[in-house]
């Protein structure tokens, strides 16, 4: 390697490492706290990954009825769980080099069609969704470090026609679908990258059948021992359905605004590539349209700033994908960032919800197809100041955010070990009616989750205590009355943003259940604990 293409990577390394390093002691929370109980049971008994129960939506169940995600994942997990003796530093440090590997990967993919293609490949790292998800030891960590690395290595092997490079990135991307099985839309970017370097077709296909072939065999196994795993995948997909959120106004405008909002630059940088007025005014009648208070789910709950945020958002990101659709010769990866971005977009609206884990494979195509663009129009000074006022304004919003997702975090780990020193220490049953983190916390300090199939309150009797969330939407509301003393627990924090909405705000970064936009301006509060003691 070459001094100058070991400088942008020691730079980009740093740059990671820095944005991550305040974040490695958070607490486990969102879906951590579903994936987490598998990588266990693998440490126990590595042949049978999930045969155990598991309450994840108010019932106990066999754990393949509540997951869907392929078993890579929960092995890798294991092993970090292993190696870092459960500790939540040490597990995201020993993951840290799919951080890394992600990073590196998307720096090799830009500077193959950018002349200055560090500055892009920071922002695209910087982004909420991107700084944020990726510090998460969830199925997106690995995927992006696994496929991001195995796209980069596909576009070596064909411009130095390497065969080792070429399989090993066939093999990365088998690593990332059985780490996130809609890791499989990569697979279009890279069947058109061969298209497009005019591979034998022979070639190709075996290529992709390696790719697909971990992901494909583990959904054979899956259908011929019991088609458990299609009939979760059809339950998850079909009760999605079924909620008011599931709504086509809704998820549009939650895809719209969370194209925009989860990178920022996304629904800024369209203005300084668009000079037609028509186009501009197209974008923000359509955006103002989807947005009018006659879409909203409820009458009157939306709030003014939460609208004009998702207008904001949504005309923006309009503007940005119509950087991919309009046609032009002049770019040389424009035909990739057509097919990666729509894969994108397409996966966005399939999957069972929006949410900016799955928007953040959208970011690095229109980012890189408006940075190819700029660097034909700009000036090398006036782009660098873009790209230097860009990061820095993201770099500003994402760690806010990462901020506030930090104290939400620990405030359920905090809370958790407030009720096992005062509850569960001194005697009492305490029931947990609430998941995610709280959920971990609390079933490891030996509470015990609220069951609706051995009579959810019923359970409840004089002396124990129900532990609730405000935020968490996966919850056990009594059917009657009970004779209790409440109290409550409010998590404030003095930064106006929010990722999840329990409240009045449109905050839904982990799921659009929670609101149409990737976060919120607000000062509303992060949770709400509710402890009943039952008398």
């Amino acid at each position: 390697m070459s001094s100058s293409e070991a400088k942008p990577l020691l730079v980009l390394s740093l740059f990671v490492t820095l944005c991550s390093a305040p974040f490695l002691g958070k607490a486990f929370h969102v879906d951590e706290a579903l994936y987490i109980p598998a990588a266990q049971q693998i440490l126990k008994s590595p042949l049978a990954p999930f045969d155990f129960q598991f309450n994840w939506y108010g019932r106990t169940v066999p754990y393949p009825e509540v997951n869907n995600t392929p078993p890579l994942l929960f092995y890798i997990l294991a092993l970090a769980l292993k190696l870092g003796r459960g500790q939540e530093w040490a597990a995201r440090l020993i993951l840290f080099p799919f951080d890394l590997l992600a990073a590196f990967g998307l720096y090799s993919i830009a500077r193959r069609f950018l002349s200055r293609p560090l500055l892009p490949a920071l922002i695209v790292t910087a982004t909420p969704a991107y700084l944020i998800n990726m510090g998460h030891l969830m199925g997106e960590k690995l995927a992006a470090g696994f496929g991001l690395a195995g796209l980069a290595l596909l576009f070596s092997a064909l411009e130095r026609r390497s065969a080792s490079r070429y399989w090993a990135s066939a093999a990365a991307l088998a690593a990332a679908l059985l780490c996130k099985y809609y890791a499989a839309f990569l697979l279009l970017p890279a069947a058109y990258w061969l298209w497009r370097h005019r591979a034998p077709p022979g070639k190709t296909a075996l290529y992709l059948c390696l790719a697909s072939s971990g992901l494909a065999a583990y959904w054979i196994h899956g259908l011929a021992s019991s088609g458990q795993l299609w009939k979760t995948f059809w339950i998850v997909n079909r009760d999605a359905a079924r909620i008011p959120t599931a709504a086509p106004t809704h998820q549009w405008r939650s895809i719209l605004a969370f194209a925009g909002g989860c990178g920022l630059v996304t629904a800024l940088w369209p203005y300084f590539l668009t000079a037609q007025r028509r186009r501009w005014a197209g974008a923000w009648i359509i955006a103002i349209a989807l947005f009018w208070p006659a879409w909203d789910i409820l009458a009157g709950v939306v709030r003014g700033v939460d609208r004009a945020t998702g207008i904001i958002f949504s005309a923006g990101a309009l503007l940005a994908l119509l950087q991919l659709a309009t046609p032009s010769r002049r770019l040389p990866g424009l035909g990739l960032w057509r097919v990666w971005g729509g894969a994108a977009l397409a996966l966005s609206w399939a999957y069972w919800s929006v949410m900016a884990r799955v928007i953040l494979w959208l970011l690095p195509p229109l980012i890189f197809c408006m940075a190819e663009q700029l660097e034909r129009r700009w000036p090398p000074r006036r782009l660098s100041l873009l790209y230097s006022g860009s990061l820095a304004a993201l770099l500003v919003l994402s760690l806010a955010l990462a901020w506030v997702d930090r104290r939400y975090a620990g405030a359920q780990r905090s809370f958790a070990q407030r009720i096992e020193r005062d509850s569960i220490s001194q005697g009492r049953r305490v029931w947990c009616d609430a998941h995610w983190g709280l959920q971990h916390y609390l079933t490891r300090s030996g509470a015990v989750m609220l069951d609706l199939s051995q009579g959810g309150w019923d359970q409840v009797k004089p002396g124990d205590v129900v532990v609730m969330s405000q935020a968490n939407t996966n919850v056990i509301l009594p059917s009657k009355p009970v004779k209790a003393r409440v109290s409550r627990l409010r998590v404030e924090s003095a930064v106006p943003l929010r990722l999840i909405s329990g409240w009045t705000g449109e905050a839904g970064f982990y799921s659009n259940v929670s609101g149409f936009l990737p976060f919120s301006f607000s000062l509303e509060p992060l949770e709400e604990f509710t402890v009943v003691e039952a008398i």
